[in-house]
């Protein structure tokens, strides 16, 4: 199923039911510099029960300092622990999907400081879609280099990754399998597998998981959003101020993508962490612990049944959808669907990469 070729009012309807039981402009903002910021000891905006369990989860699960260190696109994701989900209070949650629980992520990796542009894309020879459709209510990509790439399936996000590895001398993480056709045209691959134990530990380009993207986009910070609470709440398309300084979503983005790292970012200095694009995981959106016990490295091995995650509502989202323990939607490639299933308006990527504790120490 795509969102993204479909009316406004339909696309809506639909994310309300993949969420579930959840609720369901401005001139550019010029970025500002982050500084550091020690969230080890931070509270949480809200009270009720939700407070207590985010309390006494934080007690064993201590943040590390967050401090931006970026250089050449990506930024460092030091290893660590974090509360992942929301407090039982937050406005609009998932009810069974965003229990809040301590996740450990024991690899340090660097994130894409932005999503991966149409200049990169076509950089790597691959044939550039953005701007060649729109949505049933006039919404599209828009088409500067610095524009987030967009319109391609999962698998052609993955044959870029793996083209940058190897042009950079480091491994494929996950293997395309039986291949044919042109990335742009006809590209289709019958299935696929990671190449190491641990997805965690393979050293190339990779698409990240929604657990490395959770954790990279709350920065260590507990509100609602990582640029602050959700004031006022609401489950409709309403203007939150620190919204528009940080995202490009319902009331601002006058109907299309923008050119990247043109709003704050957040204070790992990852920008567009909510808003612009949505992007693929390497996640099974089904992938969920019930009974809610403390995790590590989850999703080590990554479901090969063609169920794919995407996180960070785009450009068209409501607030409500922006949240940081927000589940945006899934793809289903190998359920009777033609695998080119997901192509569509602000559909793109940010590639991580995991790092040994010596390069992480020198970045």
């Amino acid at each position: 199923m795509s969102l993204f070729g479909t009316s406004a009012s339909v696309r809506w309807a639909v994310l309300c039911l993949i969420l579930p039981l959840n609720a369901c402009g401005r001139d550019r903002t010029s970025p500002t510099e982050v500084t550091p910021v020690d969230v080890r000891d931070s509270g949480s905006e809200g009270g009720g029960a939700g407070q207590g369990q985010q309390d006494s989860s934080a007690a064993s699960c201590p943040h590390v300092e967050v401090v931006p260190k970026c250089k050449d696109g990506f930024c460092l994701i030091p290893r660590g622990c974090f509360i992942k989900g929301s407090p039982v209070d937050e406005p609009l949650r998932a009810r069974y999907r965003e229990e809040e629980h301590p996740v450990t992520l024991t690899q340090s990796f660097v994130m894409q400081d932005h999503e991966t542009t149409q200049e990169e894309w076509a950089a790597l020879g691959f044939k550039n879609l953005a701007g060649t459709r729109t949505n049933d209510d006039g919404g599209k990509d828009c088409t500067e280099p610095s524009c987030p790439a967009s319109t391609m399936t999962w698998f052609e996000a993955v044959h870029f990754a793996n083209e940058k590895s190897s042009r950079e001398g480091l491994p494929a993480c996950i293997e395309l399998l039986d291949c044919t056709g042109t990335v742009g045209v006809d590209f289709e691959c019958k299935g696929y597998r990671q190449t190491t134990s641990s997805y965690y530990e393979c050293k190339g380009y990779r698409i990240p998981t929604k657990y490395e993207v959770e954790y990279a986009k709350r920065a260590g910070t507990r509100t609602t959003f990582y640029s602050g609470p959700f004031e006022p709440v609401s489950d409709r398309c309403i203007d939150i101020p620190h919204l528009d300084d940080t995202a490009w979503y319902c009331t601002n983005s006058k109907g299309t993508t923008h050119p990247v790292k043109s709003k704050k970012p957040n204070p790992w200095g990852l920008y567009d962490m909510m808003g612009n694009a949505t992007e693929f995981t390497s996640s099974d959106p089904y992938a969920y612990d019930p009974d809610i016990k403390p995790e590590t490295d989850p999703e080590s091995q990554i479901n090969t049944k063609g169920q794919i995650a995407y996180v960070d509502a785009p450009y068209f989202a409501w607030p409500a959808l922006l949240r940081s323990a927000a589940r945006t939607g899934e793809l289903y490639y190998f359920m009777s669907n033609p695998q080119r299933t997901g192509m569509g308006v602000a559909l793109g990527f940010r590639l991580v990469r995991s790092v040994s504790p010596e390069e992480a120490a020198r970045w």
